[in-house]
């Protein structure tokens, strides 16, 4: 296996490589980076996660208990979940750019509870322990991080037209002559 591979961490890397790209990571995320607003690129994130987990959950399991007894898989579990961390980092960024951000929350605090509560193990305990569709995990996920960090959208100030403003002007008082 080594003759292919230089080291078992290049076996690794490419296998977790290979596993995205199988499961279409890339495509699964252009929605997240096209998306209109920050709110509708957090609501694509979380859908991409729905349809990508279910496909390298099994691994996932694996690499998570290897981490422990392995310095390599440890390091190569650390890069895909700071891919994951800077991902969510650029969605939470764009809210809080379009002013949506809710008070209390700053980015780096609000990335880090999205990146945890869109963990592969938060994604384990209840879909496969639970018994929830993957579906109906990106349903309460989403919810969740929506009413928590998205502020909600103001409507747009109503315009006065002339005719509302005539509406409302004192009467004219009546000339004395």
């Amino acid at each position: 296996m080594y003759l292919h591979f230089a080291s078992k961490a290049h076996l690794l890397t490419e296998l977790v490589t290979w596993v995205e790209e199988q499961a279409g990571l890339s495509d699964l995320l252009a929605p997240v980076w096209t998306a209109n607003s920050g709110e509708e690129a957090l609501h694509a994130l979380i859908e991409a996660g729905a349809a990508f987990e279910p496909q390298t959950h099994a691994l996932a399991r694996v690499a998570e208990r290897a981490r422990y007894q392995d310095p390599t898989m440890a390091a190569i579990l650390a890069d895909r979940m700071q891919r994951r961390f800077d991902a969510m980092r650029t969605v939470v960024a764009r809210i809080a750019a379009e002013g949506r951000l809710a008070p209390g929350w700053d980015i780096d605090t609000a990335t880090a509870f999205v990146w945890a509560l869109t963990a592969p193990s938060t994604f384990h305990l209840l879909v496969a322990e639970r018994g929830w569709t993957p579906q109906r995990w990106a349903q309460y996920t989403h919810q969740l991080l929506r009413d928590a960090l998205v502020r909600p959208e103001r409507p747009p100030p109503r315009r006065t037209t002339a005719k509302s403003q005539t509406q409302h002007r004192a009467p004219k008082r009546p000339r004395r002559s």
